[in-house]
């Protein structure tokens, strides 16, 4: 277990009290469980989740769908994780996301894969389009219904030397061989496996509110009413 995970496991278990833990474990029962038919109270998640699962059955609004499940990678990787957890700093959306990619995950995603998810989602969220604004690193995405979760491209899109002032750095227009290419559909499994893996993980006793987050917080904003 590396330092910090060791610290952040040590400090949250010594200084909760068994009300306390008692507390957590009730806030995060209610932000995992799976509502009752009709029921008027949704958890965050599950209202998530079930936008993006309607849509992804009963529509042909591929963006959309995709997007609800990216969103509920970074929610998740918000609001919980393993008791000695390696992702220790999630002050940031990316580091939530790669977190929610890489903790609890059915199956394996690399970073690099996580990474590419995420450019996704910003594309999707920020633009609707499917070229990432990152400063640093950008992507050009094709989505497709076949294949690998991520497929990379031959060729990062990278900056070049700008022509009109060599001492300045430019994007240039992404070619054929810079496009990363999503499998929408294995996105969709993915996360439909990633929820359940969490839910069977909590069942199991190995899940805990994620750094920086804590029960009151998930009480007050995790869940809301629908008429």
């Amino acid at each position: 277990m590396c330092e910090l995970a060791r610290q952040y496991d040590v400090d949250t278990m010594t200084s909760q009290t068994p009300a306390d833990l008692a507390f957590e474990q009730q806030a995060l029962e209610n932000y995992l469980r799976e509502p009752a038919l009709g029921e008027t109270r949704l958890p965050q998640l599950q209202a998530a989740l079930g936008d993006a699962r309607n849509t992804a059955e009963h529509g042909d609004a591929l963006w959309l769908a995709t997007l609800g499940y990216l969103i509920v990678i970074e929610m998740l990787g918000g609001t919980v994780a393993r008791p000695s957890t390696p992702f220790t700093s999630r002050s940031k959306s990316t580091e939530s996301f790669v977190a929610g990619c890489q903790e609890f995950a059915a199956r394996a995603v690399t970073p690099k894969d996580a990474r590419a998810l995420y450019g996704l989602r910003c594309a999707l969220a920020h633009e609707y389009g499917l070229l990432s604004a990152s400063a640093s690193v950008r992507h050009a995405f094709e989505l497709n219904r076949a294949g690998a979760l991520v497929v990379h491209p031959l060729k990062d899109w990278e900056q070049v030397t700008d022509p009109a002032d060599p001492s300045k750095k430019t994007w240039p227009n992404p070619t054929k061989q810079n496009v990363t290419k999503i499998n929408v559909i294995a996105v969709w499994d993915f996360v439909e496996e990633l929820v359940q893996n969490v839910r069977n993980e909590f069942a199991a006793g190995n899940v805990r509110i994620a750094p920086g987050n804590d029960a009151m917080q998930l009480i007050n904003f995790g869940q809301y009413l629908i008429y």
